[in-house]
């Protein structure tokens, strides 16, 4: 199993609502790309890979890609923050899509033996 975890953006978690009073702000501009090959090795087959993955919304655009060619996985990501306040009362959509974005970026590849 390899977990790439291409994206790590710290601020990509749900945000816990108990007690909370105010406007969610992140204070920095944020763009992130990755861009990582993996040879497959000797003896091995991909056994799974990722679903596409893509999301346009108020908030983020992001969207991870893999793919197989010639023995090497690829796997593209991006993540961009547009918006960056999240008004109290628009938390819980932000973390629905903070929510499908994190089980996408933690998906993980499966190799097994080609025996």
């Amino acid at each position: 199993y390899i977990n790439l975890l291409p994206i790590r953006y710290p601020n990509a978690k749900t945000i816990n609502l108990q007690n909370r009073k105010q406007d969610v702000l992140f204070h920095f501009p944020t763009n992130f790309e990755a861009n990582i090959k993996i040879t497959i090795p000797d003896g091995f087959k991909v056994k799974h890979i990722p679903m596409h993955y893509s999301s346009i919304n108020k908030w983020f655009e992001a969207e991870i890609n893999y793919s197989i060619a010639n023995g090497i996985i690829k796997c593209n990501a991006r993540f961009t923050l547009i918006k960056r306040d999240v008004a109290l009362n628009e938390i819980n959509q932000w973390n629905l899509l903070i929510r499908d974005f994190n089980q996408a970026n933690s998906e993980q590849l499966v190799l097994t033996t080609s025996n």
